[in-house]
């Protein structure tokens, strides 16, 4: 359980994060691929520019947190988690591909990223050919 009351918590971060959806005592089960956990004492899907204020401020009110990105590969006790999940599944799935470089956020499906490789592979051989 967290140092503080986690009910009053979760209205704190309603306030200071209104854009983010904010769930108390959450099943994880809904959040995971294996369809399996325990309730998480608070979990949250931040906006992607509330991610870093949001961690910063449960470091500085010494709250336990994790940070899961779209619950793969995700096994969850029947007992749940202590503390909050952070959820950056929906919020931050941003694939860019620029020349050789590739940038994929935390909550990005692998299938995404792999789709665009293909894409980005399909445009660099059409290009390579209207060069020949």
């Amino acid at each position: 359980m967290l140092n503080k009351n986690y009910k009053e918590l979760a209205e704190d971060l309603n306030t200071k994060f209104p854009e983010a959806l904010v769930l108390v005592d959450e099943p994880m089960k809904g959040h995971t691929t294996f369809r399996i956990g325990g309730p998480a004492d608070i979990y949250i899907e931040p906006d992607y520019a509330s991610i870093i204020p949001l961690i910063k401020y449960l470091k500085e009110q010494d709250v336990q947190f994790m940070v899961i990105g779209n619950g793969s590969n995700l096994l969850v006790s029947d007992e749940g988690i202590d503390g909050v999940v952070i959820s950056l599944g929906k919020n931050s799935d941003a694939i860019t591909i620029s020349g050789d470089t590739m940038v994929v956020e935390a909550g990005a499906m692998l299938s995404s990223v792999a789709n665009a490789i293909s894409r980005s592979e399909e445009r660099v051989s059409r290009n390579a050919e209207t060069d020949l």
